[in-house]
């Protein structure tokens, strides 16, 4: 039962990123804004599923510099970018933007333990953008 409730928790806050995404047409170079008006101009994406992929497009349509991807699967990944795991030493970047929307509160620390990087979550950046920039 909470496993269920937590999928779908998920699933409605991936679906309304998507919307956000998907049906503004003024949200381009948005992201790109939200993150430069940070300094935030060089990040690497943890999680590389249907939102990260996404994600990358954006930050990279947005003028935003993809470093590198870090996910589980490691180089087993298909992926044009560096792919590391949380056992590699990760490269400098401005932040690390967390795209699977249930696990930034469980992935956090380590990342911050890895390296001494702004970690963001995804979700949180969009309701951000939409109260601020949009």
């Amino acid at each position: 039962q909470a496993d269920y409730k937590k999928q779908m928790w998920r699933r409605q806050r991936e679906a309304e990123i998507l919307n956000t995404w998907t049906e503004k047409e003024n949200f381009a170079d948005v992201m790109g804004n939200y993150l430069k008006s940070r300094n935030i101009c060089n990040v690497a994406i943890y999680g590389y599923s249907r939102m990260g992929v996404l994600l990358q497009r954006e930050l990279i349509n947005d003028g935003i510099c993809v470093s590198y991807i870090i996910d589980r699967k490691g180089r087993l990944l298909e992926c044009s970018l560096p792919v590391y795991t949380l056992e590699d030493d990760l490269p400098l970047v401005d932040a690390i933007i967390v795209s699977p929307v249930e696990l930034y509160d469980e992935i956090n620390g380590l990342l911050q333990q890895k390296a001494d990087l702004e970690v963001m979550d995804l979700g949180k950046m969009i309701e951000e953008i939409n109260r601020s920039f949009i």
